[in-house]
Parts: structure tokens; sequence; C-alpha cells
């Protein structure tokens, strides 16, 4: 705060000198003085601390609500999270159940197919084998054919005999005998 001195040096002591009423309604003067200026600074001190008060009041206030809607939103973003990993886990489990499930089936279908495979191989060999007997059949009738064809002249045997075939265990096909032979010729000549 500003310092009141008042100068008395100014006046001369043996004439006119101002009385000390004067000097102290001088200094009461310059007091006032810097009584209403320090009135106004403090005022205008406090308008300003009003202000920044307010101003930070505003603030807070705003900070508050901000840290509130942070919060609100961090447990919501923790109970989705939480979901969230419910549903990774229950995922898991379903993805591995249906895994083992497929590894079942996979298993399944692969034995069936190797069942099949070794099914049609039995197959293709137990073809081969017929298709090399019929082969057989064919060509010992063909013989036959020929035999009795050759043989036609030879006069009529008793009707109705029959041809009998019979499979080795080769595959092939064969006559039983030379008499069936002639057998069978007599009875392909008498039809």
């Amino acid at each position: 705060s500003p310092r009141v001195s008042v100068d008395m040096s100014s006046h001369p002591a043996a004439s006119g000198q101002r009385t000390v009423e004067e000097a102290v309604q001088a200094a009461r003067a310059c007091l006032d003085d810097v009584t209403a200026q320090l009135g106004a600074e403090k005022a205008a001190r406090e308008v300003v601390l009003t202000a920044r008060t307010a101003a930070l009041a505003r603030d807070n206030a705003a900070l508050d609500a901000r840290c509130a809607d942070l919060e609100e939103r961090n447990t919501l973003l923790e109970a989705q999270l939480q979901s969230a990993e419910a549903r990774r886990a229950a995922a898991t489990a379903e993805t591995r159940t249906v895994r083992s499930k497929l590894d079942e089936v996979v298993d399944g279908v692969e034995g069936k197919r190797e069942a099949l495979r070794c099914e049609r191989e039995m197959w293709k060999e137990s073809s081969k084998k017929y298709r090399k007997r019929c082969e057989h059949a064919e060509q010992a009738l063909q013989r036959v054919k020929s035999r009795s064809v050759a043989g036609s002249g030879g006069g009529g045997g008793g009707g109705g005999g029959r041809v009998s075939i019979a499979g080795t265990s080769s595959g092939a096909l064969q006559l039983g005998s030379a008499a069936d032979a002639d057998a069978i010729a007599a009875a392909a000549a008498a039809a």
C-alpha cells in the first residue's frame, strides 16, 4: 500500500505556516484518496476473482460431468467386454464340440470309404474271375458246337441230353469227360 507523507518543509516557519489542523486535514484527505484507490483496486480484484471463481466452478462442473460420463461409459464397456468374453468362450466351446463331431463324422466316412474300396476291389477281382469263366464257357460251348456240327452225320442218339459244364479252381470251365462231349455232340445234332 502507498505511504502517506505530508511535506511540511516547504512552508517557512516564521510566516503563514499551516496549522496543525490543516496538516491533519491534508493528511486525512490524502489518506482518503489512497483508501478510495485501494478500495477500487480491491473491488476490481474481487470482480476478477469472482469471475475466475465462477469460471473455475463451471470448469469443475464440466469436468465432473465428463468424469461421470466416462465412468458410465467405462462401466458399459466393461459389461460389453465381459459379455464378449462370455460369447467368445461359448463360441470356442461350440467350435470344439462341432470340430469333435466333424472329426467323428470324417473318421466314420473314412472307414466306410475304406470298406467300400476294399469291397470294390473284391468285386473287381470277382468280376475278373467270372468274366474269365464266361469266356472259357463260351469257348467250351463253341468247341462243343463245332464238334456237334462235325459229328452231325453220325446219326441220332437219345434226345433230351444235357450239357454239363463244370468250373475249375482256376476259374476256367471244362467238360466232364470225352464221353460227355460225345453225348453233348449227339444231343446238339438231335436238336
